[in-house]
């Protein structure tokens, strides 16, 4: 099923829609084997997408000059 929206809002491209963080799969944790580092890099440790924060929806707008 395609996703319609109204007002300037379109599925988020980094989770597809989820809100989930595409990194660890939602779980906050570093799934890279090489690092030291514990919380995912992208979110920060929180499983949520940064770029929707965690709604899956993007709203589109125009930049004022």
């Amino acid at each position: 099923m395609p996703f319609s929206s109204l007002g300037g809002e379109s599925r988020c491209r980094d989770c597809g829609g989820s809100g989930d963080c595409q990194q660890c799969f939602g779980t906050g944790r570093n799934v890279a084997l090489n690092s030291d580092q514990e919380k995912c890099p992208n979110c920060g440790g929180t499983g949520r997408c940064p770029t929707c924060s965690d709604t899956g929806i993007i709203t589109l707008g125009i930049a004022d000059d």
